[in-house]
């Protein structure tokens, strides 16, 4: 986590909306981040914290962190990072995030985000100290994404897992206000 303090913090209330079918009813419940310029699915009972941080800090720091939580705790993270170079995901993510591989570390590739985004999935399995993680890695326009799941094997519920893949699937990047 960053260790600075946050410039700015938000709270579900500040970016809900609702999709409609057109005919006046809503279909599901979006949020929309601002500042990253992405709108997630939230799920009833889904509850959002989101904090900004500093645009000056160094490049391999994020700077936009969301929380979605349940009842149980924190279960999905989506980290921003700005990418103002584009530097490709292959080159962003050996120099910045080599850290997350290790002999036990689960990788295959994927697209995810309604813009079909190539990304790295990267599971880590239960060890017996810390419970499975999923990390989904990708880069769209001028930034880079990391979204984390806890209980990625769905060990102790199956929630985190199904909020995880519906943010991968129907994440929408560079919303404009």
């Amino acid at each position: 986590m960053e260790s600075t303090s946050p410039q700015v913090a938000t709270s579900r209330q500040d970016t809900l909306e609702e999709a409609s079918t057109g005919q006046g009813e809503p279909t599901a419940e979006l949020f929309y981040e601002p500042q990253s310029r992405f709108r997630i699915p939230l799920p009833a009972g889904v509850g959002v914290d989101v904090k900004h941080f500093d645009p000056t800090l160094p490049a391999y720091k994020f700077r936009h962190l969301v929380e979605l939580h349940t009842p149980q705790g924190v279960a999905v993270i989506i980290e921003v990072w700005d990418n103002p170079t584009r530097q490709p995901l292959e080159g962003w993510f050996s120099e910045n995030m080599g850290f997350l591989l290790d002999g036990h570390t689960r990788v295959s590739q994927r697209e995810v985000t309604t813009s079909r985004v190539q990304a790295f999935l990267l599971e880590q399995p239960r060890s017996p100290m810390a419970i499975s993680l999923g990390f989904a890695v990708f880069a769209a326009q001028a930034r880079v994404y990391r979204v984390s799941v806890i209980d990625a094997d769905a060990e102790l519920s199956l929630a985190p897992r199904a909020l995880f893949e519906a943010v991968l699937d129907r994440m929408e990047l560079e919303v404009a206000p």
